[in-house]
């Protein structure tokens, strides 16, 4: 059956007519909405660690485990970790846990004027420092695996200096510019600093790269 201009446009005004009863009914719906209402980064967790204003949640398993190395997602400082749960079925750590990874997330919290004196160091070599530690002792290992995204995507690829491993995806100019920091940080780093990561898989922007970290179920970790 031929398509005829009637019918494309017939088409296009019920389109357009559908489209704006949705509208509608959602603004409706956001007039009745309380912040109370909006409930976010709600996947079971617990505190592990507090260093200055970092803290660094546990993530409850949520099926059986597949992989021995645990995961610690590092986000950035503005759109923080809690981009990563969403909401249930919008959920990056969700996704993970359910494939029976272990998972840790860093909150870097809410920056203060007292934070202008912090160094681009002081992120990696001490406070994700420390969460790497935490972990590595917690489970008795001497690498984990590290996820990093946005922001902390640079500072993976800092820290990733120190590692055996780094997978890359998505780095574009804002890497290339870290990677030269990262050689800087990776000659002064120490031999008891190398090796702590076992993997890190880099997220810079929005588009996150499919996880590999030597388990191939984790290839299929995006789901959304």
């Amino acid at each position: 059956m031929a398509i005829t201009t009637k019918s494309v446009a017939v088409r296009a005004i019920a389109e357009f007519s559908d489209f704006n009863l949705k509208m509608a009914r959602g603004q409706k719906m956001l007039q009745r909405l309380k912040d109370e209402d909006v409930q976010i980064a709600t996947a079971d967790k617990e505190v592990v660690l507090r260093h200055d204003k970092v803290t660094l949640y546990h993530y409850k398993a949520t099926a059986k485990p597949t992989l021995a190395t645990p995961v610690l997602v590092a986000y950035g400082q503005i759109g923080r970790y809690t981009m990563t749960d969403l909401q249930e079925d919008r959920s990056m750590l969700r996704n993970l846990l359910a494939l029976g990874v272990d998972v840790y997330a860093v909150d870097w919290g809410a920056p203060t004027r007292s934070d202008r004196w912090l160094r681009f160091e002081d992120y990696v070599d001490d406070y994700l420092d420390t969460c790497v530690d935490f972990i590595r002792r917690a489970h008795g290992l001497e690498a984990i695996n590290l996820l990093g995204i946005c922001e902390g995507g640079v500072f993976a690829l800092a820290y990733a200096a120190k590692a055996r491993a780094l997978q890359m995806g998505g780095a574009g100019a804002e890497a290339k510019a870290a990677a030269a920091r990262a050689s800087e940080l990776a000659r002064a780093a120490t031999p008891r600093e190398r090796g702590h990561v076992e993997a890190v898989s880099l997220a810079l922007g929005s588009d996150l790269p499919r996880a590999n970290f030597g388990d191939e179920k984790l290839r299929a970790v995006r789901k959304t």
